[in-house]
């Protein structure tokens, strides 16, 4: 039993709007914030550029009145939240022999913040497939052609993510896909039922099966 599973809004909580609220602050009003996780984190998520350098030079941050180079990127860091009801879903998983992989468009700092707020997510994994350090990002096919290229027996396996548009390149692929929302459940209730079904087709699920 295998299962591939985005990290963001999957397994833990990514909440940028505190974030782009104090950095909008820090630059000039006829930059749009949005315009920033388009351009730089794209950079960021491929590994051309890490955060630090991005406030520094792209931004000119570094003599900032308001916060400092590490205050941002203490900032940047805190919008990835731990969840511990994932975390506990994926060792009662693991427990029973599932086998996971992460699959995720991230930059060096988070990956990092991520080893230290939430390590088993890695301890767990024995494939860990990280935009930053392939060069490319989901939804690319260069991504999703690379981690089977490494890992082809992993070809059918259930593939669980937040963003559609990861998803349907996932589906062409050749994976066994659920799209889910971490923070599409307001309640414990309602994100043990989503998961409890999500539990129930990994354990199932057969590779030349497909999700009903």
């Amino acid at each position: 039993m295998k299962a591939i599973l985005d990290i963001g809004n999957v397994l833990v909580h990514v909440q940028l709007n505190s974030f782009l609220e104090k950095f909008s602050k820090l630059i000039p009003e006829d930059h749009d914030p949005l315009l920033f996780l388009e351009t730089i984190q794209g950079m960021h998520d491929i590994g051309l550029i890490t955060m630090e350098q991005a406030f520094r030079d792209k931004y000119e941050l570094s003599h900032s009145k308001t916060f400092s180079v590490e205050e941002l990127l203490k900032m940047w860091n805190d919008v990835v939240v731990r969840n511990e009801f994932m975390i506990n879903l994926m060792k009662d998983l693991h427990f029973q022999g599932v086998r996971f992989a992460l699959v995720s468009n991230i930059g060096d700092e988070h990956h990092q913040h991520l080893e230290k707020i939430c390590p088993e997510i890695f301890e767990l994994s024995e494939i860990h497939h990280l935009s930053y350090q392939v060069g490319a990002r989901k939804p690319s096919k260069l991504y999703f052609q690379s981690f089977l290229q490494d890992h082809p027996s992993w070809l059918g396996s259930v593939y669980i993510d937040d963003r559609l548009d990861n998803i349907l390149t996932g589906k062409k692929y050749g994976f066994r896909t659920i799209q889910f929302d971490l923070d599409n459940y307001g309640s414990k209730k309602e994100l043990k039922s989503a998961t409890d079904y999500i539990k129930k087709i990994i354990l199932s699920h057969r590779p030349n099966e497909e999700i009903k």
